[in-house]
């Protein structure tokens, strides 16, 4: 038996984002989709241990198993509502035997009876106001908003992944640079210290000098620090115990350029980033919920049947005069609850816009992460072209300025200088050439595309195929 179906149906909002809009800051002509399951974005670095690291971190890590079993708990939750609309079917056996006992007349009477009764029984609840179906058409939603946080997440870890080996590198070659001004120091250190001795140089300058190679080698410690920090947390990742697993091969070291980015409007990322799929999902099952409650303030229909044999020894047990039946139906529903049936619509109903809002916010927060992703990158361009131009120049003085102190024609103070200012250029454009593809990943995961999905074998395939028709639905 079907009958109505109480409560809203879900439909998306069609003022969220401006479909005509563009990003603001964008910069490329170029409009294809940037979604390429064959060609995973992490891939572009050109660096095979990292396809690696992605690799084991997806199958591996801690938090992505607990979102897979998070699916498979919506997806039992989902069995469980759709089981609700189906007929329940029992079997049972009973089987006694009892002796009664009293004092008659006649003297004391002494009774034995003995009972078999199997029996198959079953219900059924006629869903007359749609209950079943919004508690099932909740729990669907539920599951994919599951799937779609398990997929978020995995997006995340990625980006996790290609961040820490992006930073491990550039911590790497900072150390590199740091090393080596410790080595050209100390050099410089033993010349002056040459010169002292022969009374060309102040006791000053050989204090200068002292100084400065005891701070260069101050600022290793501090990057070490840093480098064994950013390990571990990569560990973390790959769900390795922190600080067991060996140097990671320095092979980002150059990096390739990045390709444009491509057009995409902003609605575009309502079916792009899972997180805002997964907020949708929310409140669709927010808006099921309604109707749930709704149901609820109306009466349920159940259906009761049995049928089986009775008998006081096994040997009549199935002729036909111990044949027994029984057919009942019910119809109940609440008359008077206080308020508190209408009280949980209006809850759901607040929930729904209370979901509504968070998910309008969520899509506004997406754009911002689009716009300041889009806007970094196309900065730190800007500047790296600046900043290498400096670091020539820089490096240029510094060499001009020490030869030209080893002929006595300026003093220790301006090699300083320059020292400086080679070593300040030197570093913050190896922390940019990482910087920008720090600024690509964000950008990636902010237009929630390109990433790649490793197939498992596991009982997601299942749940997919079998919530195929309404993801298709929803696309």
């Amino acid at each position: 038996m079907s009958g109505c179906l109480l409560g809203p149906d879900y439909q998306r909002q069609k003022d969220l984002v401006d479909v005509k809009q563009r990003f603001l800051n964008e910069s490329s002509q170029q409009e294809f989709s940037i979604e390429d399951p064959n060609n995973p974005w992490w891939l572009h670095f050109g660096d095979p241990l990292t396809a690696e690291l992605v690799k084991e971190a997806l199958a591996n890590n801690h938090n992505l198993q607990a979102a897979a079993a998070r699916v498979l708990q919506a997806d039992a939750l989902l069995t469980q509502a759709q089981g609700a609309r189906k007929p329940a079917l029992d079997y049972g056996y009973n089987a006694s035997r009892s002796q009664n006992s009293f004092i008659s007349p006649v003297g004391r009477q002494t009774f034995r009876s003995s009972t078999n009764a199997p029996s198959i029984s079953a219900s059924y609840m006629t869903d007359l106001f749609g209950k079943l179906k919004r508690s099932e058409e909740q729990a669907q939603q539920n599951l994919l908003a599951s799937i779609y946080n398990q997929k978020a997440l995995q997006q995340l870890i990625i980006a996790s992944v290609v961040k820490a080996r992006i930073t491990i590198s550039t911590l790497e070659k900072q150390l590199e640079i740091a090393k080596g001004n410790t080595r050209s120091w100390q050099a410089a250190y033993e010349i002056v210290n040459r010169r002292y001795n022969r009374g060309l140089l102040e006791p000053l300058d050989l204090r200068v000098a002292k100084e400065n190679l005891a701070r260069s080698k101050s600022v290793e410690p501090s990057i070490e620090l840093s480098l064994i920090k950013s390990r571990n947390a990569l560990d973390l990742l790959l769900a390795r115990k922190p600080g067991s697993s060996d140097p990671l091969p320095n092979t980002l070291s150059d990096l390739p350029d990045l390709q444009p980015v491509p057009l995409i409007v902003p609605a575009n990322l309502l079916d792009r980033r899972p997180d805002l799929l997964e907020a949708e999902r929310q409140l669709h099952a927010a808006t099921a919920n309604v109707g749930l409650k709704m149901a609820q303030l109306y009466p349920d229909l159940n259906l009761f049947a049995s049928t089986g044999y009775n008998s006081n020894n096994t040997s009549e047990l199935f002729v036909s005069g111990s044949y027994v039946y029984n057919i009942a139906m019910q119809l109940a529903g609440p008359l008077y609850q206080g308020g508190r049936l209408k009280a949980q619509v209006k809850q759901a109903e607040a929930r729904v816009q209370e979901l509504s809002a968070n998910y309008a916010n969520k899509i506004l927060v997406a754009i911002r992460e689009v716009e300041d992703a889009l806007a970094e990158e196309r900065l730190i361009q800007q500047r790296l072209i600046a900043l290498e131009e400096r670091f020539v120049q820089a490096k240029a003085a510094e060499k001009l300025a020490y030869d030209r102190y080893l002929k006595g024609v300026v003093q220790l103070a301006t090699v300083l200088e320059t020292e400086r200012s080679r070593r300040t250029a030197q570093d913050e454009l190896n922390s940019l050439k990482g910087q920008i593809w720090q600024a690509r990943v964000n950008l990636l995961l902010a237009l929630g595309g390109d990433w790649h999905d490793y197939p498992h074998k596991d009982n997601n395939d299942s749940i997919s195929t079998k919530i195929n028709d309404q993801m298709e639905n929803d696309a």
